[in-house]
């Protein structure tokens, strides 16, 4: 049974419906302002309740008592006033709990009724601080969701302690988006040895403990995009062997050290754009023979090094650094390569080997935007497979030599638009398929 009320509701009648078998309950833009024990009384079935989008005054004591068959909550955008310790008491069979811009501040044993929640979503409620005990007892929950809050912790904007976590023995995912943090110490996330996901991005921190993520050996996925991160502390990655993503992107980071990332030899998606780095040194990814996505666009980067990206797949984006010199040698093994992007950078110069080594099949090659004057014989040999070569937007190529393009046999996108190719000969195209 699916109900829905709109608009004008301020209590519900809920006589017809104590003993249906399944019912999902939706409550929205209306002016219902108290949510009391006498809301739903005995509603024996599987019940989904949903209210959003109201102005809520009060979140008594017992508010869902009568609801102990309650397995999906969800409230949106409530505006709550006033929340009662003890509101969610009586939800002893309730799984998901989504909480979501309605202004509640959990305290202590808030949930320590609702032994069985899985999944809990406190999102943009204006939460600065949670208490020790904020979550006993849940200790079969999955997922906490506790991103776009204003969480800092203790002095100087650190999380040194995270003790209302320490029950969470089942967490697999954990989100802390959008907050204040400042600092990551040791041992933040030492009992939460399960964990699969951990997110922190789009806060303030600027240093992390080497050993902050020693113990999570199941982690799959960590974020700490957009931060203040200027270095990465040696072997702060050594544990994380399992790690399929690492996103790095939009902090200061200047350099990354041939070692930090050794461990991660099943890394997968790697992103490092929009930093400061200056250097990438030959050995640095040496273990991550299994990476497919590496961005490292938008840095400070002014010579590729030889045989710097070997074995890479897929998608390499350095587009928007500063790189006017590329080592011989710098793409050798990257035989999967399905998109090398140089865009946007000071490039003026290729030699005739600059490119060899890549061999993925349907290849782009992206050389936009650079300062390339002149295109000599032979410059993409080597390159049969390669089926785009864009040289367009603000080059500054004036020169092709008569068998610039030879070999480009699979070619089947060539853009040389706003260039000055003055020097025209028949056979500049020649080796290009019609």
């Amino acid at each position: 049974m699916y109900c829905s009320y709109f608009n004008s509701i301020r209590t519900v009648d809920n006589e017809e419906l104590k003993h249906v078998n399944s019912i999902h309950i939706v409550l929205t833009d209306g002016n219902l302002h108290t949510l009391d024990e006498s809301l739903f009384p005995s509603i024996n079935g599987s019940i989904e309740l949903k209210i959003t989008d109201s102005h809520i005054d009060l979140l008594p004591k017992n508010a869902f008592k009568d609801m102990k068959s309650l397995k999906k909550l969800s409230i949106i955008n409530c505006n709550i006033k006033n929340v009662e310790p003890g509101a969610f008491y009586g939800l002893n069979n309730l799984e998901y709990l989504n909480v979501k811009g309605s202004g509640i501040i959990p305290e202590d044993n808030s949930f320590s009724k609702t032994t069985e929640m899985l999944f809990l979503q406190l999102e943009d409620n204006n939460i600065t601080e949670i208490t020790a005990d904020t979550f006993s007892n849940l200790q079969k929950l999955g997922q906490l969701f506790l991103d776009h809050n204003k969480l800092s912790y203790l002095e100087n904007n650190n999380i040194k302690n995270l003790s209302f976590l320490e029950d969470l023995i089942n967490l697999t995912y954990l989100n802390l988006d959008n907050n204040e943090i400042g600092e990551i110490t040791n041992d933040v996330f030492s009992t939460l040895t399960g964990l699969g996901v951990i997110s922190l991005g789009e806060n303030k921190i600027e240093q992390i403990d080497k050993d902050a993520f020693k113990n999570q050996t199941n982690l799959s996925i960590l974020d700490l995009r957009n931060n203040n991160i200027k270095k990465l502390p040696e072997g702060l990655f050594d544990n994380l062997k399992g790690l399929g993503q690492l996103d790095l992107s939009g902090n200061q980071i200047e350099d990354i050290s041939e070692s930090i990332l050794n461990s991660l030899n099943k890394l997968i998606d790697l992103s490092l754009e929009n930093n400061k780095i200056v250097n990438i040194e030959s050995g640095v990814f040496k273990n991550t023979q299994l990476i497919l996505f590496l961005r490292i666009n938008n840095n400070s980067l002014q010579t590729l090094r030889n045989r710097a990206f070997r074995g890479f797949a897929n998608q390499l984006l350095l587009d928007g650094n500063e790189i006017s010199n590329i080592e011989v040698g710098t793409f050798d093994g990257l035989n999967g390569i399905h998109n090398l992007c140089l865009g946007n950078n000071l490039i003026s110069h290729l030699d005739p080997d600059t490119f060899r080594g890549i061999r993925g099949r349907g290849t782009s090659l992206n050389l936009r935007e650079n300062r390339i004057q002149d295109l000599r014989n032979l410059h993409f040999q080597g390159l049969e497979q390669l089926s785009d070569l864009y040289l367009d937007d603000d080059n500054k190529i004036s020169t092709l030599d008569i068998q610039a393009f030879y070999g480009l046999t699979n070619l089947e996108i060539l853009s040389l638009g706003s260039n000055k190719v003055l020097d025209q000969q028949q056979n500049q195209f020649k080796g290009l398929n019609s």
